[in-house]
């Protein structure tokens, strides 16, 4: 009986799926420009995107504003093929060096620690990205080079971003649905316009203003659990940054992933500040329960068996609330208090220093 009745789920979902690629493909994009901004549209996107059309439909909604081009692309590629081989030109080198004069290699170490080089940030985190998937591990996988070529290519279009940390995830989830320029120009657009940007250069005002507006969110739409959270002293920064740096690669199942990356590449910043009040709400009577070290070692260790796809993306559509336009609105009210802060504070700083 149990047999049977997930058979028939699956073959419903399988029907399903199908009819949704025949929307997509029939409906929808055929008739882009008409169809972009309608309800059915949104619907559509987040009831989730069908794997076969997933890449086409993100590359339409995130679009190009930036104008990056193909011909762009080739340049930054060979830019970076060149910046990667010097770098282990310089490394081989270093090590012979050390090796006559019979050091350990501290010089080396030293040489990565000061510098912090983006290669070997992106040498680290190759093999760390989408752990389950071992065709991004394999040295001689395409898509392990492709993701290498993408992410270095990046560090040469804005050296003053480089690469940091998570980044790879973003990069990596893009790659399986698009060719590698298609990923690229909309993995630079979609970093250009979102919350990403603060986070991976670590700007630490803007990462506040974000958390206080996670914080004014979690409080109006969870009352209970947020007052609980103030009681143990849980602080958003022990799971927000984690979950916005790795677009919650690292806390959530893969397929639910894309759903969420469905929802925040069409509605933005909002959708990933939604989401993560859905996964509280969704652990809600859970994490009430539970003391300050049970809650810091669930959120930073969500059970993946335990999540019900469906239940989960009920919790997110209830918040109601966290709509794009009430997003940016209680943003900016937090951001202008924050410059208003660090002004008064600049000129209480300052009036000290004179009256010393």
């Amino acid at each position: 009986m149990t047999t049977n009745h997930a058979s028939s789920s699956a073959y419903r979902y399988e029907e399903r799926q199908t009819y949704l690629c025949r929307v997509w493909k029939e409906k929808i994009l055929p008739n882009w420009d008409e169809k972009k901004h309608s309800r059915k549209l949104r619907d559509l996107v987040f009831e989730g995107i069908p794997p076969s059309v997933r890449g086409e439909v993100w590359k339409r909604i995130i679009g190009n504003p930036l104008k990056v081009t193909p011909e762009l692309y080739s340049i930054l590629c060979e830019q970076a093929k060149k910046s990667r081989k010097d770098f282990e030109k310089l490394t081989s080198e270093i090590a012979i060096a050390d090796g006559d004069v019979g050091g350990s290699g501290g010089t080396v170490e030293q040489l990565y620690s000061r510098e912090r080089s983006a290669q070997k940030s992106i040498n680290l985190d190759l093999p760390r990205t989408f752990p389950e998937l071992t065709f991004f591990h394999v040295e001689s996988s395409p898509l392990q080079g492709q993701l290498r070529e993408l992410l270095e290519a990046y560090v040469c279009f804005r050296p003053d971003i480089g690469y940091t940390q998570g980044m790879s995830y973003l990069a990596a989830g893009l790659l399986l649905y698009m060719d590698p320029c298609d990923a690229f120009i909309s993995f630079c657009n979609l970093l250009h316009r979102s919350c990403f940007l603060s986070f991976f250069s670590m700007k630490l005002p803007d990462v506040q203003i974000y958390l206080q507006t996670h914080q004014r969110l979690f409080k109006s739409e969870l009352l209970v659990l947020y007052e609980h959270f103030e009681r143990i002293r849980i602080e958003p920064e022990m799971y927000m940054v984690g979950w916005i740096m790795s677009a919650y690669c690292r806390a959530l199942p893969l397929d639910v992933v894309f759903r969420v990356w469905d929802g925040f590449i069409l509605d933005g910043d909002a959708y990933l500040f939604r989401t993560a009040l859905g996964i509280l709400k969704y652990f809600e009577d859970t994490l009430l329960k539970s003391s300050f070290e049970e809650c810091a070692f669930l959120l930073s260790h969500i059970p993946q068996d335990h999540i019900i796809s469906d239940v989960l993306f009920q919790k997110i559509r209830s918040l109601s609330g966290v709509s794009k336009k009430r997003f940016k609105h209680i943003y900016h009210k937090c951001e202008k208090e924050m410059s208003q802060w660090n002004g008064e504070y600049f000129q209480a700083s300052w009036k000290q220093q004179q009256q010393k």
